[in-house]
């Protein structure tokens, strides 16, 4: 069921787009309308061994990214509401595939209901950028999409993702790193303009900043 969930997610959130943003646009974002990004043909059976690798120290840092002003510039298109998270202060939403709580059990669910046609295609350009950024790993299977405008994020943990996450920072800021408690204590991770694979389920937070820093945290729900 939940393989089932994913995959309509994954078709209806990030398939191939077939118009710009809607709104205020930039070169840099118009230019997704290119050609069209390929499409992923990972079988949802295997999705989450797919992600499950272990991340040795429970971090790793990727390649510095190619996609990052078109994805700033996307950013700036958006707005995102106040979180919900009581250990995250700001504005802060999840896309994609999201969970509920019912009685002891946790469902994850579409979203789709909450979204407007130029939202969804927002998110299609969106995961375009990212799939055509030849820094990102291309096996890396994600259904959910958390974008955070500046928040201060306190110690947490995201004990219902499925695998490993990946993250990374845009905007103009100062500090603003990521910390992971490993079992060596904890260990600072620079996520600005680089994506970095790691272990949601440690103990994680992020360094006081100033100025305006976007973070995204990519993951299979």
């Amino acid at each position: 069921m939940c393989e089932d969930f994913a995959k309509d997610a994954m078709d209806h959130f990030f398939g191939e787009g077939d118009t710009p943003p809607v709104g205020k646009t930039t070169s840099r974002a118009t230019s997704l309308t290119a050609a069209p990004a390929p499409k992923k043909t990972l079988p949802m059976g295997t999705a989450a061994s797919a992600i499950s690798t272990v991340v040795a120290g429970g971090f790793k840092k990727l390649g510095k990214m190619h996609a990052g002003p078109i994805l700033a510039d996307l950013l700036e298109l958006l707005e995102v509401p106040e979180g919900q998270r009581a250990s995250i202060q700001g504005k802060s939403v999840c896309m994609g595939l999201t969970a509920f709580a019912s009685g002891d059990k946790l469902a994850s669910v579409p979203v789709v209901n909450n979204y407007t046609k130029d939202k969804i295609r927002w998110l299609k350009r969106f995961n375009e950028a990212i799939q055509r950024d030849p820094s990102f790993p291309r096996d890396f299977l994600y259904t959910s999409a958390v974008l955070n405008d500046s928040t201060q994020a306190e110690d947490h943990e995201d004990k219902h993702n499925r695998g490993p996450n990946i993250t990374f920072s845009l905007g103009r800021f100062l500090d603003g790193c990521l910390q992971i408690k490993t079992s060596e204590g904890w260990a600072d991770v620079d996520t600005h303009d680089r994506y970095v694979l790691f272990d949601g389920s440690l103990t994680h937070r992020v360094t006081p900043f100033t100025g305006r820093r976007w973070s995204v945290v990519l993951f299979f729900h």
